[in-house]
């Protein structure tokens, strides 16, 4: 139970623990009221190291500072806990001042973050869950470890969640201007599809003066005589059609992203981005974009270039641009083929290529932002190696399943071999799935027919059924079940409840 305390605060969950080893262990289960104390009596210890945890490593400054939070002021009527517990509603893109300012603010205030360390994130949760449940008063009537605790707390899970909107809109942005691009791209193909066509017909011309009766001088005599002094205009034509057409709506971000471009700086400056992975080319990228955000001109210089020894030159990269993909890379640089160390990369391009590499490392994790919740690196989540190793054979034993590599990969690979043998046996038979173009189509199914008598035992319920008043429904019923037992205060001290209920 003190294990699991750690990371669960239920009684329930903490009395499945229990009962769960006292099984495994083959020890006679006691009863349930003794199970429930002895749950009671854990999570408050824990709770009670974590209070005197956090007030131990806080120094008396920042303790005036959370306190002061909780002050109401003579004039106003109001405290700032208010403000900190205030909820902003969901990140819009028209707010983004707002949530700006609110972060400052809240950077301010959240001075005891690093007093939360050692701490499961799952309790400083549920701390600030409890310390939003409270009002300033009720908190200054907290014992000082306590009070410490949920203050700062509440004050890092709001400052984490203002991270997560200020990410989240920045996320909307340039999903909205790639969805602009696309949209730009299908206009483009409509308009230009005559053209298109009369491209594929002079290509047609081509052709059939290519296979024509005559030796090879005749033969070209056709083509020239099909393309005659349109060579230039077809070129231009067949290039402009590549260019924006190559199955790509990438050169048609700029527009789009240009009226944008001073928010997604700002946001860039604000928000804290830190790789997951070993790749650490898009925070190179980052900082180069940062450090040239007032540059003007078409072309950024990508290599330091100085004369060493005699004549030599050596070239130093500014920026790694491994990570851009083909796609991306005929747009940022002339230069073919790609070179190991590109001289420039053009501003435009560059920008709106490392705002979208931005975004889908976000939605994927492979990008972090310091601080926030929902976009944390989920690594710091994990267990460690030394926990791992004491507790995977006891997890393998409880969910059944093997613990070492090998046969955790043959149990895996033997099960899904099970289940692709059964679906294509039952795929013959199947009526809702089809194949089509290689891939398969899920059909909604038929509706069953009503049982039947179903009418009929409908309207005897209605007729014998009476009308109650949900009220005494629910004092009825509580009567027999004692239901309301089960509700208490958010922090699990019931003795509030009677507190309370004398005062009133």
């Amino acid at each position: 139970m003190a294990d699991a305390a750690q990371t669960k605060d239920e009684i329930a969950d903490l009395i499945n623990v229990a009962i769960e080893e006292l099984v495994r262990q083959r020890f006679e289960l006691p009863g349930f009221p003794t199970l429930a104390r002895n749950a009671r009596r854990v999570r408050a210890i824990t709770y009670r190291t974590f209070y005197r945890q956090v007030l131990a490593t806080l120094d008396a400054p920042t303790r005036q500072v959370l306190d002061a939070l909780l002050m109401v002021d003579p004039t106003t009527g109001r405290s700032v806990w208010e403000q900190i517990k205030q909820d902003v509603g969901s990140p819009t893109l028209n707010h983004l001042r707002e949530r700006l300012d609110r972060l400052a603010w809240l950077e301010a205030c959240n001075v005891g973050t690093a007093c939360l360390a050692g701490i499961p994130d799952v309790k400083i949760k549920h701390f600030a869950v409890e310390a939003k449940t409270l009002d300033a008063a009720r908190m200054r009537e907290l014992e000082p470890a306590k009070r410490a605790t949920l203050t700062t707390a509440l004050v890092a899970v709001q400052t984490a969640r203002t991270r997560d909107d200020l990410a989240e809109m920045c996320i909307k942005r340039m999903l909205s201007i790639h969805q602009q691009a696309r949209d730009a791209l299908a206009a483009y193909r409509e308009r230009h599809a005559q053209q298109t066509d009369a491209l594929i017909g002079a290509f047609r011309d081509v052709v059939v003066a290519y296979r024509s009766d005559g030796t090879a001088t005749q033969r070209f005599a056709a083509i020239d005589q099909v393309i005659g002094t349109r060579s230039d205009t077809l070129l231009e034509q067949c290039e402009a059609h590549i260019a924006n057409t190559a199955n790509t709506y990438l050169p048609f971000l700029w527009p789009f992203y240009k009226s944008h471009r001073a928010t997604l700086f700002q946001l860039l400056r604000v928000l804290d981005l830190q790789t997951t992975t070993q790749d650490s080319g898009l925070e190179s990228a980052i900082r180069f974009l940062l450090a040239n955000e007032e540059r003007t001109g078409e072309w950024l210089t990508t290599v330091e270039t100085r004369v060493v020894g005699r004549g030599t030159i050596e070239r130093t990269p500014l920026v790694d641009l491994t990570w851009v993909s083909e796609s991306w890379w005929r747009l940022l640089t002339d230069m073919r083929p790609r070179p190991a160390i590109p001289r420039r990369v053009n501003r435009r391009a560059f920008e709106v290529c490392v705002f979208s590499q931005i975004l889908w490392n976000l939605k994927s994790g492979d990008l972090a932002v310091v601080g926030s919740d929902a976009f944390a690196d989920y690594r710091a989540q994990l267990i460690d190696d030394a926990e791992y190793a004491r507790t995977v054979a006891t997890y393998g034993v409880m969910v059944g399943l093997p613990v070492t590599r090998r046969a955790f990969v043959d149990h895996y690979r033997t099960r899904l071999a099970a289940v692709a043998t059964a679906t294509d046996q039952a795929c013959p038979s199947n009526q809702a799935v089809t194949i089509v173009n290689g891939e398969p189509c899920i059909t909604r199914p038929k509706a069953r027919p009503d049982p039947v008598g179903l009418p009929a035992l409908e309207q005897r319920l209605a007729e014998r059924l009476r009308d109650i008043n949900i009220l005494d429904l629910l004092a009825d019923t509580d009567a027999w079940l004692q239901w309301t037992r089960c509700f208490g205060p958010i922090s699990g001290h019931a003795t509030k409840l009677g507190k309370e209920a004398a005062m009133r």
